[in-house]
């Protein structure tokens, strides 16, 4: 199919350009992230610092962020399934000729989040499924793209330092705070074009655990672990990556 070999081509440009590997290649597997409580995924609202890096304006996208956009619904309803919209995943497909799909995690604005088992990695791992219209993808290879930046400077001797220091607060020794992403491809189905992400599984988030607790107050010990856990994170991304998160919020 013509139209389907010049969109891969242009998107194998794209990357070209970027810098970024081919999709089912891997990534860059620069010191290991996290399972903590407030580790942080990198958004589209993660940019370089202003004066090197600066985004084209993209009103659809700058007027919602997938983080604020998650609700306590359980189900993203049926009207977004259709052309530029999510993929209908089902428990036990097959994506990426490799991931089992196990359960539904969760669902954004962007995206539906999927526990999957990867038989080549025998370990299970969470799959974002981005939706398939051109802005969508754009914001996914924008979220790709500085994960792998993130992804390469977990073993810098600054940060080692930093983790010497901090070790008695770490849940763990290599640590990033930032979710790390293993394997990213595309998958082409009735609704289109849809960029999958594949990440290390996480605990549940913060709403998870606000509800635990029943809406009247998570324990102090949990909120000081959050936030030196997120703090930690964002240390990491503007100190050693060069990267400002601007879509932090409480």
């Amino acid at each position: 199919n013509i139209s389907l070999y010049l969109c891969s081509m242009a998107t194998a440009c794209s990357r070209w350009m970027r810098g970024l590997p081919e999709p089912g290649e891997g990534l860059p597997r620069g010191g290991s992230s996290s399972s903590s409580w407030g580790a942080l995924s990198a958004k589209t609202s993660l940019w370089r610092n202003a004066e090197n890096f600066a985004p084209a304006a993209r009103p659809a996208l700058d007027e919602m962020s997938e983080a604020g956009d998650y609700t306590e619904s359980e189900d993203e309803g049926e009207a977004n399934y259709t052309q530029g919209g999510y993929h209908r995943v089902a428990i036990h497909d097959v994506l990426g000729e490799r991931y089992h799909v196990l359960a539904k995690l969760g669902w954004g604005h962007f995206s539906t989040v999927w526990l999957c088992e990867d038989p080549v990695s025998e370990r299970f791992v969470a799959m974002k499924v981005q939706k398939s219209a051109p802005q969508y993808t754009e914001a996914a290879y924008d979220e790709i793209e500085l994960l792998a930046e993130a992804a390469k400077r977990g073993g810098t001797h600054e940060w080692e330092v930093t983790q010497m220091e901090l070790r008695s607060i770490l849940p763990q020794v290599p640590f990033t705070g930032v979710v790390q992403l293993v394997d990213y491809f595309e998958h082409f189905g009735p609704n289109g074009k849809h960029v999958c992400m594949v990440f290390e599984p996480m605990g549940p988030n913060v709403l998870a655990l606000i509800k635990r607790y029943n809406f009247k107050g998570v324990p102090l010990d949990i909120v000081r672990k959050v936030a030196a856990h997120t703090l930690i994170g964002l240390d990491y991304l503007h100190r050693i990556c060069g990267i400002i998160h601007t879509d932090l919020k409480p």
